[in-house]
């Protein structure tokens, strides 16, 4: 997500703080990327966490038909 109008303030209070680069200038370099917010959005908009809350009432429903395949305090938080 960032800091809002942090680039703008930046480049009003220390105009050389920054620069462009191209991306073959990373070749051969190692770099972090933070894509944790994609990962995420990408999840929400393919309904993943919808998805998982129905794998787990049928995960739930199973066991409470065959409860002796794992103890019942293991489900507590479903």
């Amino acid at each position: 997500m960032g800091i809002k109008g942090l680039s703008k303030l930046l480049a009003e209070h220390s105009p050389g703080c920054s620069m462009e680069r191209k991306f073959q200038s990373y070749l051969d370099r190692k770099i972090a990327i933070d894509a944790s917010m994609h990962i995420y959005q990408y999840l929400v908009s393919t309904n993943f966490f919808e998805f998982s809350k129905s794998l787990f009432r049928i995960g739930k429903a199973l066991l409470d038909m065959h409860p002796f395949f794992i103890e019942p305090h293991h489900c507590e938080h479903i």
